[in-house]
């Protein structure tokens, strides 16, 4: 497409397809890369043999190597995101940190920080979580703003949204968990289970 490849990629970039207005442009060691859309891994670094496909698709990604970002604004600007994928609307965009995990949804894993290894599916699903990493978010809002949570299980809508210091935490139905402060260990089931709770532990 107009402006794919055009010269100004650097470094090794061998078996690649850039298609779209400056897809792949700027970008350094994408080989065996397909980056489809406009500005599709523009800017990228160290994104080989990686699949980014929508509008700025993988954009500005550094070390987002082996990865899938589909959608539009999906893995941009992420950063150490390899081996991850990112579907949805803004997904996995500006993470810090999400190596081998998958985001599916609007917004799932936007703006995340230390969540390797884990899995966000919903609408908002881990949107801004800190220290994350093992964790499973399933829901609309699951898990949204939630801070040390790793090892985390949140499943539905608002599960652990704005939960904090919940390590190896269990949190399942509508509202179970949520804004909950220092239940690490523990299982909440059913709506509302723990909302709001804060515990301390010895």
């Amino acid at each position: 497409g107009s402006g794919a490849y055009n010269g100004d990629t650097t470094g090794v970039y061998f078996d690649a397809n850039f298609i779209g207005y400056q897809a792949g442009q700027n970008d350094t060691n994408a080989f065996s890369s397909n980056f489809i859309g406009v500005q599709a891994g523009k800017d990228a670094l160290n994104a080989w043999e990686s699949n980014f496909i929508g509008l700025r698709a993988g954009s500005g990604a550094t070390n987002a190597n082996n990865s899938n970002f589909i959608g539009q604004d999906a893995g941009n600007g992420a950063t150490n995101a390899s081996k991850a994928t990112f579907i949805g609307f803004n997904a996995g965009s500006s993470t810090t940190g999400a190596a081998d995990s998958v985001f599916i949804g609007t917004n799932a894993g936007f703006n995340s920080g230390a969540a390797d290894t884990s899995v966000f599916s919903g609408y908002n699903a881990g949107n801004g979580a800190t220290n994350a990493s093992a964790s499973v978010f399933l829901g609309a809002n699951a898990g949204l703003g939630a801070v040390n949570a790793i090892n985390g299980i949140f499943l539905g809508q608002s599960a652990g949204d704005t939960a904090v210091n919940n390590y190896n935490a269990t949190f399942i139905g509508l509202n179970a968990g949520r804004d909950t402060d220092g239940a690490s260990n523990s299982i909440f089931l059913g709506y509302g289970a723990g909302d709001s709770d804060t515990i301390y532990n010895d």
